[in-house]
C-alpha cells in the first residue's frame, strides 16, 4: 500500500509514520510485523505452513512470553502493541484457540492500562486494536469487547453510516476513480429505504412514491437472481457493466434478501448469492477500491461476513479483504471501527431472525 495514499489520521498512515520506527527498534515488535506481512500474503494466496510465517510467529511469541516476564514488561505499550496482529491472523487461519488465547491476554493488559483510552502512540491503538478484536468477533459470531471502548448496543434501524459515508465521497470525489451514477443510485436506494424501514412515516415525507418504486424495483431483481440457476451466465443488470459495480449490486441483493421480509431466506440462495458477490469482488484490485470508495467497499465486505457461516473460509476471506480499505479510512479515535460493528450487528441479527423462519 506504499504507493498510495491514505487519509491523515487512518490506521494505514500510523502504521506508515509510527509501527516502522517501533518496529526497527524491537525483536518482540520486528518479528510480530514480519509475521502479520507474512501471513497476509499468505492468506491472499491461500497458503498453509509457510515456514516463513511459522518462524516469525514463534519468534514474536517466544519474545513476547520474556517481555512479559520481565519485570514491568506488562505495562510496555511496545509489547502490547505486538498482540493485536496475532488476534487478527490467527482468526484468519480460522485458529479459534489461538485466537481466544491471544484477545484474553490483551484484553488482561489492556485492563492493567486502564482501559484502551488510557493507551499511547497518538491514536495507534484506538484503531489497531478495535479492528483485529473487530475481525475475530466477526469469524467467530462472538461478542465484541474492548476495556475502556463503549460498545454501542444493536440499532433498531439498519445503520447506514458507511453507506452515507460513501455516497459522500461520490459527491466531492472527481475523476476516473469514483463510483459510478449506477453504483451511486444502489447506495441512495438502500439509504431511502433503511431511513423508513417500517414504512409508516414515509408517507408524510413525500417519498412514498420513490420509496414504493424502489422496494418494486429491488424484489424484482431478486426474485429473477433467485430464478436463475447459479451456473447459469449472468444476464448483467444496467448497473454491473465492471468488477465495482458488479460487488455493489451483488452485495445490495443479498441486503435485500436479508431485509425483505417478502422472500423466505434459505441456506442454500444466500450460499449462491455470497459466490456471486465473491466472484464479482476478485474482478477489481484492492488498490481500485481503495482510490475509488473504500467505504463502499467495506459495507459490501460487511455484508459478505454476515451472509457466509459463522467460522466458515467464506468468513475469513470477506474479512481479509475488509481489513484493507478500512485501514485507509480517517477515523475518529475507534469512531470508524465501531460503526463496521454496528454495521454488522445488525445484520447478522436480521440473518439469524431470517434463517429461523
Amino acid at each position: 500500500m506504499a504507493p498510495l495514499e491514505v487519509e491523515n489520521g487512518s490506521l494505514a498512515f500510523i502504521l506508515r509514520t509510527g509501527w516502522v520506527s517501533q518496529a526497527l527498534a524491537d525483536p518482540c515488535f520486528f518479528h510480530a510485523t514480519l509475521f502479520a506481512a507474512s501471513a497476509h500474503l499468505d492468506a491472499f494466496q491461500r497458503k498453509s505452513d509457510n515456514p516463513i510465517t511459522i518462524y516469525h510467529y514463534t519468534m514474536a511469541l517466544r519474545l513476547l512470553r520474556e517481555k512479559l516476564a520481565s519485570p514491568g514488561g506488562a505495562l510496555d505499550e511496545g509489547t502490547i502493541a505486538c498482540i493485536p496482529p496475532l488476534v487478527f491472523f490467527s482468526s484468519m487461519r480460522s485458529d479459534k484457540d489461538s485466537s481466544r488465547i491471544h484477545r484474553e491476554g490483551l484484553m488482561k493488559l489492556l485492563r492493567v492500562k486502564g482501559g484502551l483510552h488510557k493507551m499511547g502512540f497518538g491514536g495507534f491503538f484506538t484503531a489497531l486494536i478495535p479492528v483485529c478484536v473487530l475481525t475475530e468477533a466477526v469469524i467467530f459470531d462472538s461478542e465484541f469487547d474492548i476495556p475502556g471502548l463503549d460498545i454501542p448496543p444493536t440499532p433498531l434501524a439498519p445503520p447506514t453510516n458507511l453507506v452515507t459515508a460513501a455516497l459522500k465521497r461520490a459527491a466531492h470525489q472527481t475523476g476516473y476513480y469514483n463510483l459510478s451514477p449506477e453504483a451511486i443510485t444502489i447506495f441512495q436506494d438502500i439509504s431511502l429505504i433503511c431511513r423508513y424501514l417500517d414504512g409508516y412515516y414515509v408517507a408524510s415525507t413525500g417519498e412514498e412514491s420513490l420509496y414504493n418504486s424502489t422496494k418494486i424495483k429491488w424484489r424484482n431483481q431478486l426474485q429473477q437472481k433467485i430464478s436463475q440457476r447459479h451456473d447459469a451466465p449472468e444476464n448483467d443488470h444496467p448497473s454491473t457493466s465492471n468488477g465495482i459495480d458488479q460487488s455493489c449490486q451483488a452485495a445490495a441483493l443479498i441486503f435485500w434478501y436479508l431485509l425483505d421480509d417478502y422472500f423466505s431466506v434459505n441456506a442454500s440462495t444466500l450460499q449462491n448469492l455470497v459466490q456471486t458477490l465473491k466472484d464479482s469482488l476478485v474482478k477489481t484490485s484492492m488498490d481500485t477500491w481503495i482510490r475509488c470508495s473504500p467505504e463502499a467497499h467495506t459495507w459490501i465486505c460487511l455484508v459478505g461476513v454476515v451472509a457466509s457461516s459463522p467460522c466458515s473460509d467464506d468468513r475469513a476471506w470477506f474479512s481479509l479483504r475488509h481489513g484493507q480499505p478500512v485501514v485507509c479510512i480517517r477515523s475518529e479515535g475507534a469512531s470508524l471501527y465501531l460503526d463496521c460493528w454496528r454495521t454488522y450487528d445488525w445484520l447478522n441479527r436480521r440473518r439469524k431472525l431470517r434463517l429461523k423462519h
